[in-house]
């Protein structure tokens, strides 16, 4: 995956695989923390400690600023699958030479040649007023991962352990949300 930020503002993530393109497109199952007591407290925690909130200031909390962030999350994820919407296929060049030790003696013209088939690529325009939509939905696909999983960058997991309990797959896409975040922060979003 390449990532470029164009002279109009705008992000063009290309060479995109299908691994990609899936990942993205389920984000909003990744961010679904309405059966996880766990990443719900994570994106919806109380503004304060419990014990300091007056009756008056947690049902504010629950009757203003929670349905704002439901409809915001909901929001972001709404954008990023319209984004979506505008996958562009990239023309596929020739397939790679992968390695096939030729016949010394056999003439250049009759040299085999192994290829594997192209893996299709894609690439997507985001306008620039999308990136922090792009920065929240995937912040909140990790959040919940992490709460769901227990992942966490700072302690790498086993990757073996991973793989037996069937969660590999979930560990590199909140990796993929960690970097794609940085990225976007350093390159997009940091007014610097």
């Amino acid at each position: 995956m390449q990532l470029q930020k164009l002279p109009d503002g705008s992000l063009r993530f290309s060479g995109l695989n299908s691994w990609d393109v899936k990942t993205f497109r389920s984000l909003p199952a990744l961010a679904d923390y309405a059966a996880d007591p766990e990443a719900e407290k994570r994106l919806l925690p109380t503004p304060a400690v419990e014990a300091d909130l007056t009756p008056e200031m947690a049902m504010d909390w629950v009757e203003y600023v929670v349905p704002e962030l439901r409809e915001s999350f909901a929001r972001n994820l709404e954008i990023v699958l319209s984004d979506l919407q505008h996958l562009t296929p990239e023309p596929e060049g020739p397939p790679p030479d992968i390695g096939v030790m030729p016949d010394p003696d056999a003439p250049e013209s009759n040299l085999l040649r192994e290829s594997s088939p192209m893996v299709p690529h894609f690439s997507l325009n985001i306008p620039a007023d999308h990136a922090e939509h792009w920065f929240r939905a995937m912040n909140q696909a990790r959040l919940v991962l992490s709460a769901r999983y227990g992942m966490d960058s700072e302690h790498p997991p086993d990757l073996a352990a991973l793989l037996a309990s069937g969660q590999l797959e979930q560990w590199f896409q909140y990796e993929l949300f960690v970097s794609l975040q940085g990225w976007l922060v350093e390159v997009v979003l940091d007014p610097d």
